[in-house]
C-alpha cells in the first residue's frame, strides 16, 4: 500500500523492533531518572545566567531537559544563536524571542557546563 513504510503514523515491523530497543535503553539506563536530574541541573544554570544578566535574559524556564529563555527581542535572539553557534554550540530558537535547549536523555552535567560556557561567552560578546 503507499505511504505504508515510510508513514509517520503508517507503522511497521522495524519501527516497532526499533522503538522496543530504544525503550530498553532509556530504561536499562535510566533516562527519565536522569534527564530529570540534569534538567534541575540546567535550569539552575540558566536561571544563574538570567540573574547574571536581567536586561537581557528572562523568563528562564524548564521541565525536565526543555528548558528555555527569553531576549528582548526577535533581533536579539537572532544575533544570540548566531554567536552561539559560531561559538561552537547548536542552540535552537523558539517563538519570537526564546532560546530553547532540547538536549539529548543521556547529556551528562560536563556536557550542560561546556554548553552553558560557550552560551554564557556569546551573551558576553552581545553585552
Amino acid at each position: 500500500e503507499s505511504s505504508r513504510i515510510n508513514s509517520t503514523w503508517g507503522g511497521n515491523l522495524t519501527d516497532m523492533v526499533r522503538a522496543n530497543i530504544y525503550f530498553r535503553i532509556i530504561h536499562d539506563e535510566k533516562l527519565v531518572d536522569a534527564s530529570a536530574k540534569n534538567g534541575a541541573y540546567l535550569l539552575q544554570k540558566v536561571e544563574g545566567l538570567a540573574q547574571e544578566y536581567p536586561t537581557m535574559i528572562s523568563n528562564a524556564r524548564g521541565r525536565g531537559l526543555m528548558c528555555a529563555f527569553d531576549l528582548p527581542s526577535s533581533d536579539l535572539r537572532d544575533q544570540l544563536q548566531e554567536k552561539i553557534v559560531n561559538n561552537g554550540a547548536i542552540i535552537l530558537a523558539c517563538g519570537t524571542r526564546s532560546i530553547r535547549f532540547r538536549p539529548p536523555l543521556n547529556i551528562s552535567t560536563k556536557e550542560i557546563d561546556q554548553g552553558m560556557e560557550i552560551i554564557k561567552k556569546s551573551v558576553k560578546e552581545l553585552s
